[in-house]
């Protein structure tokens, strides 16, 4: 599939749920505009069965890529699950066996199937799981992929600070969680890692290796989180098991969202539906100023999003009951 050049998908693209591009937006919009084709991956840790709305943000920017036709790729974190990742943990995550991350797994690509297209033959989807690499990998690569860092560098991560001012324990195999994330990057050789803001140090790990063992720079596009914007608590969590996820049945999809604070309802819309731009910010406007009533909104939101999943009949008939 040739890529195709739409200045104003691309803008799209670069913009509606982004929070962050590095090194540039500009400078990854010149890539895409010039008609490169880009090797793009998002990575997801098998610490649950179910995957949520936040991880929908990217699947479906992910299809966006996809539809211009660059190169896209779902990793699967099947190795590095089995470690846990310490973002935003002020605790040591369990640790898994493989027979955990493998039922885990089991039905995400049916999960994901409603908003990223892994039939297409023409620009298919690459599924790869980081066992492949991970499993194989000697006691030498490892060290050697350790010592491009410092302990420093790892100590300072936010989750990292608050256990050594609590006397938490920080155990040795979490300060390897971020340098094998960072070489997904050169295994894969990817051009754009996608991910959210909680991985932005993974991912610039990632970005430092794909420097130094391909000499090819990465782009680290980050998407916005799935947060409230007033408490700035996460309205999904994977591993924690809070919030609406993509294996719910229709009911309990818009039940789960009728439930979200209003407060979240804006970026419920701008993050997990393909409602336009333009009408979303009316939307906006309409609550800001006390014109429109946030339950029959959010009334709208649930339709929108469960009927992404399982189709407009079973969601509007949802939509006259309430």
């Amino acid at each position: 599939m040739d890529v195709i050049i739409n200045k104003n998908k691309i803008d799209e693209l670069l913009t509606r749920s982004v929070a962050e591009i590095l090194p540039s937006k500009e400078k990854l919009k010149q890539k895409m505009l010039s008609g490169d084709r880009l090797r793009i991956y998002i990575g997801t840790d098998a610490t649950g069965t179910s995957l949520h709305l936040g991880h929908a943000t990217n699947y479906m920017i992910l299809e966006k890529f996809r539809q211009l036709g660059h190169e896209v790729i779902f990793l699967i974190g099947d190795f590095t699950s089995r470690i846990g990742d310490p973002t935003d943990k002020t605790a040591t995550r369990k640790k898994l066996t493989r027979k955990d991350v493998v039922e885990n797994t089991k039905t995400w690509l049916d999960q994901i199937r409603p908003i990223i297209n892994l039939d297409n033959r023409e620009n298919p989807v690459k599924i790869m799981y980081n066992h492949d690499w991970f499993s194989k990998m000697d006691n030498k690569k490892a060290l050697e992929l350790a010592g491009n860092f410092t302990v420093q560098q790892m100590l300072e991560r936010d989750m990292f600070e608050k256990r050594i001012h609590e006397e938490k324990p920080i155990y040795l195999h979490e300060l390897f969680y971020p340098i094998m994330q960072g070489w997904d990057s050169v295994e894969i050789d990817v051009d754009v890692e996608m991910c959210g803001n909680d991985q932005k140090f993974n991912a610039l790990v990632g970005r430092d290796l794909q420097g130094k063992y391909r000499n090819k720079e990465k782009f680290v596009f980050i998407t916005t989180l799935l947060e409230n914007p007033i408490t700035k608590e996460k309205m999904m969590s994977k591993s924690m098991g809070t919030g609406v996820f993509l294996d719910f049945s229709a009911e309990e999809m818009f039940k789960g969202i009728m439930n979200q604070a209003d407060e979240n309802i804006y970026q419920l819309f701008v993050d997990c539906t393909y409602l336009p731009m333009k009408e979303i910010i009316d939307i906006r406007t309409k609550l800001e100023n006390k014109i429109a009533d946030p339950y029959e909104i959010k009334k709208k939101l649930a339709l929108e999003i469960v009927s992404i999943y399982h189709g407009r009949e079973k969601a509007v008939k949802l939509f006259e009951k309430k």
